[in-house]
């Protein structure tokens, strides 16, 4: 006889790639200087696509989660419960090797080259019941002067203020809710326009 239940934590992502050239002919088609790694999908196919499984969830990610469903941490505001604008994608080079994770991480292991995007306008997505139901899908568009370096981790993060992108996430007290070391290709370079786009799934 079963003496508990267990609770599974999913994640995975996908990197969609697109470089200047591709880039430049939807600013021309659109007049859009930034596009958004949507509309970019609905007009060309990325050159590239990565893809990954696993990750590990941080102790202070549970804590967050906890926090924000119970209320009782006061840090943490009624707005940032997992909304667009308080969930920053981070991604980094690992300080040049991909990081071995751990649940004690707070931060991206890379010292220098590493780079918070806020979510994507329409995201984060929750699952409907169904097939879907437990999951948590962001999407942050990496534009064409960001995070230009080799990705070899990524982690998403709750803030407890609105978030602007930048090299940095202490400022809106962010805690790291998942981390993950996985090389995701050839360095970004500029002029590119990277896309990363994560699931989490609890079930």
């Amino acid at each position: 006889m079963a003496t508990g239940d267990g609770i599974g934590w999913k994640a995975s992502c996908r990197v969609l790639k697109w470089n200047a050239e591709q880039v430049a002919w939807v600013v021309n088609k659109t007049g859009i200087l930034e596009p958004s790694g949507q509309l970019l999908l609905s007009l060309v196919e990325p050159y590239e696509i990565a893809e990954s499984e696993g990750n590990v969830t941080t102790y202070g990610g549970l804590a967050y989660l906890w926090s924000l469903a119970t209320g009782l941490t006061t840090a943490i505001s009624a707005a940032s419960q997992l909304a667009n604008g308080f969930l920053p994608v981070g991604v980094g080079d690992g300080s040049g090797t991909v990081p071995t994770t751990s649940p004690i991480d707070a931060d991206l292991t890379a010292a220098t080259n590493k780079y918070y995007q806020p979510v994507d306008a329409t995201y984060p997505q929750v699952g409907a019941a169904g097939a879907t139901a437990g999951s948590l899908t962001v999407q942050a568009t990496f534009g064409a002067t960001a995070a230009n370096f080799t990705w070899n981790e990524w982690g998403l993060f709750g803030t407890t203020s609105a978030f602007s992108s930048g090299t940095t996430a202490t400022p809106q007290n962010a805690t790291m809710i998942n981390h993950r070391g996985v090389n995701l290709g050839p360095p970004k370079v500029s002029g590119n326009v990277w896309t990363l786009d994560a699931v989490i799934t609890l079930s």
